[in-house]
C-alpha cells in the first residue's frame, strides 16, 4: 500500500485541522468493505497507470483519496513535486 504522508504541510494542504498523527489514529477507526470494490476506481490499476506514465510523462496527475494504490501513488509524487494533487473533488477543482 502507499505510504502515508508524512509532511504536516502536505496533511494539512489537503485538509487544514489534520497531522499525520491524526491521520495515522484516525485510520484504525476506518472501516470500509473489504469484500468490495468500485469499478470506476478499480479501472485506474496498475496497468493504466504505466500506460499514463508511458504516454503523458509531462502530465499533471490528480486522484481522489479512495484511488487504488498504483494510481494514487503517482498522483501522491506528483502532487509532491508541484505537478498534481490527491484529494477531494474541491481539492482537485481548486488545484
Amino acid at each position: 500500500p502507499p505510504s502515508l504522508p508524512t509532511s504536516l504541510a502536505t496533511v494539512q494542504a489537503l485538509h487544514p485541522a489534520h497531522s499525520p498523527a491524526s491521520i495515522a489514529d484516525l485510520l484504525p477507526r476506518f472501516h470500509y468493505f473489504k469484500q468490495g470494490n468500485c469499478v470506476v476506481h478499480h479501472l485506474f490499476g496498475e496497468e493504466v497507470t504505466r500506460k499514463v506514465q508511458k504516454d503523458y510523462p509531462d502530465a499533471y496527475y490528480t486522484a481522489h483519496l479512495e484511488v487504488p494504490g498504483e494510481m494514487f501513488a503517482l498522483a501522491m509524487k506528483a502532487a509532491e513535486a508541484g505537478r498534481g494533487v490527491v484529494g477531494s473533488t474541491s481539492n482537485i477543482l481548486q488545484f
